[in-house]
């Protein structure tokens, strides 16, 4: 940052330069993280100020052609984003995982008639002893926790099917809530933030041994009538951060569910 001042009344360009420098410096200061709305979006710019040695500024200079050196201040900034004009949709997410060996390599390609898991659910304690402790969650399915799901658009399964989710965090009176949010992602939109929910946490932690046990809150799937896609939900907390009371926001693990025709699946 290098001030370029002009002379005005009493006061030098010499002077001016300083006066224009030591704003930037003061503002950096006091805000060395900005908030930029870009199409209604918010990204987080950081600025870092760099105390430059003496080999540093001759670099720099030098670079300048014939320009004298002039009182300067130099930071790090973080990059912004270019928002393109025309956004990728993204891709599904894995929701299980197999293996198969097969003897002949001509059959590479054939449909796999291996076994799919899904990722198993550990126990899991939430240390609320930390100011940013996240919440945890897992659906409840058939006596069971799960963190990954998939059902035939077309089969009983899912008619029969209501998300029941068991949240653990800090419990105490009154509750804690938190809000549960669907991310959903179908071949033309991409992923969409779904509707909010708010729940109470019920546990302290996810334990699987407990699932029979666990206070769950039934939400909606989002999806539509004879729709196919995915839908990941979390869990979020938001608590204001004690070192500067600006509120922050984290999320819990998420669950996946996957809703996909016969014909499609692969």
């Amino acid at each position: 940052m290098t001030g370029f001042g002009i002379a005005e009344d009493n006061v030098s360009a010499g002077e001016n330069d300083l006066r224009l420098l030591g704003e930037v410096m003061r503002l950096f200061h006091e805000t060395p993280v900005v908030d930029v709305d870009v199409e209604d979006e918010t990204f987080r710019l950081q600025v870092i100020f760099q105390a430059l040695n003496s080999d540093d500024l001759n670099h720099i200079w030098s670079t300048q052609g014939d320009v004298s050196y002039r009182p300067s201040a130099a930071y790090e900034m973080s990059l912004a984003p270019v928002i393109p004009a025309q956004r990728t949709t993204g891709s599904p997410l894995v929701g299980a995982a197999g293996s198969q060996i097969r003897a002949d390599i001509s059959a590479r390609r054939a449909p796999f008639e291996g076994e799919a898991l899904a990722p198993p659910v550990p126990l899991t304690v939430v240390d609320i002893s930390l100011e940013d402790w996240a919440p945890a969650i897992a659906l409840i399915h058939q006596g069971q926790c799960a963190w990954s799901l998939a059902f035939d658009r077309d089969g009983d399964a899912l008619k029969d099917f209501t998300p029941a989710v068991w949240v653990a965090g800090k419990v105490e009176e009154p509750a804690v809530m938190v809000t549960l949010a669907w991310e959903k992602w179908t071949s033309t939109q991409g992923w969409k933030r779904e509707d909010v929910t708010y729940v109470a946490v019920t546990d302290p932690a996810i334990d699987p041994a407990r699932a029979g046990e666990a206070v769950t809150t039934a939400i909606d799937l989002p999806f539509g009538e004879n729709e196919t896609g995915q839908a990941v939900l979390y869990a979020e907390r938001t608590y204001l951060r004690a070192s500067d009371d600006r509120p922050v926001t984290v999320r819990s693990n998420p669950v996946l569910i996957t809703v996909y025709a016969e014909e499609d699946a692969v």
